[in-house]
């Protein structure tokens, strides 16, 4: 929207990353609108509680709804499906887990522990998702303060 487009140069002029949390926070809790689908709700709990590839049919089946109602309703209210939202859970643990590693990562813990079938797959989702292998996604992150930062420059 056009607030946005005027609100990110005030940002980027920001020096201080404490104040552009700040206000981006601000920004998008002020934007922020909660939807009221309990069933939808329910499913993205299920998917993030999930250690490994949550089954859609199975979440439709407790949710008593078909499949493809949940799979529409995820459509509408997230712009993902499941399997592209467990995707993306499956990313935020595999940096999750980076972040709490104290020597060098490793890898197939790291892809095993985030819900990857093998080193290789984590390989190629991390790719997919970021553009990067493994090492230089993870030789871009930078964590301050016990917050992980990806390094853009």
């Amino acid at each position: 929207d056009h607030y946005f487009q005027t609100f990110l140069p005030k940002v980027y002029a920001e020096d201080s990353l404490e104040i552009k949390r700040d206000m981006l926070d601000t920004f998008f809790l002020e934007k922020f609108k909660p939807f009221p689908d309990e069933r939808v709700q329910h499913a993205v709990g299920k998917l993030i509680e999930s250690p490994t590839k949550a089954r859609v049919q199975e979440i439709a089946v407790e949710l008593g709804i078909s499949r493809r109602t949940l799979l529409r309703n995820f459509q509408k209210h997230l712009f993902y499906t499941p399997e592209e939202y467990m995707s993306v859970i499956k990313f935020r643990r595999a940096l999750l887990y980076y972040q709490k590693q104290k020597d060098a990562p490793n890898l197939t813990q790291i892809a095993l522990d985030s819900g990857y079938y093998d080193q290789p797959e984590f390989s190629k989702q991390l790719k997919n998702r970021s553009g990067l292998s493994p090492k230089e996604l993870f030789g871009q992150l930078e964590i301050m303060d016990d917050v992980l930062f990806w390094n853009l420059s």
